[in-house]
């Protein structure tokens, strides 16, 4: 269009000469149309958003489709894959540190008590299984079944009672003597 009136207005003036049509102009004049065109697009597409919710929405979907791409990433995993290599490396590390501490003070740490807990418990098992059998010997005992034992039957059970300790009597708080002022 422009190209059209300035040819018009060229062969008004000159008459016989025709200007050739200006590249910067017809640049421009594209430029706005087109940037007309996108502004138009936009406020269409703005107008069919009106709901906040429905705004909200198709964000959201978008960030969490790039947040999806992201985070399957080769960059990112491999980043994933340093980062927990070098936390397992610095848990080691500091176990190595605590146990060597803890060695060097001689405080236990709790393999050591574990490891005492399970003999404490194999020890358990086996006095149990001794004081059972001797319990049955007991019996077989009591019921006659014994050589030059009385067979008397016991009015208490096997086992026997633990021990009451005797009970700490403390000393009575001697008053001291105070003088009185006259």
């Amino acid at each position: 269009m422009s190209g059209d009136r300035m040819k018009n207005n060229g062969s008004d003036r000159a008459g016989a000469a025709t200007v050739p049509p200006n590249p910067v102009m017809e640049f421009w004049n594209e430029y706005f149309q087109k940037s007309g065109d996108q502004s138009r697009a936009f406020l269409e597409s703005l107008q069919s958003m009106a709901d906040p919710q429905r705004l909200q929405q198709k964000w959201l979907d978008v960030l969490g489709q790039n947040f999806d791409e992201f985070m399957r990433s080769p960059a990112f995993l491999e980043m994933m894959r340093q980062n927990v290599k070098t936390m397992t490396d610095l848990k080691k590390t500091q176990d190595q540190a605590i146990e060597e501490t803890s060695r060097h003070f001689g405080a236990p740490l709790a393999s050591d008590i574990h490891g005492l807990f399970e003999r404490l418990s194999i020890i358990e098992r086996g006095l149990l299984s001794r004081l059972e059998s001797i319990e049955e010997r007991l019996e077989a005992i009591t019921r006659g079944g014994g050589v030059g034992v009385e067979a008397k039957a016991p009015a208490t059970p096997a086992r026997p009672k633990a021990k009451s300790l005797p009970t700490r009597t403390r000393p009575k708080a001697v008053k001291p003597k105070t003088t009185r002022r006259k």
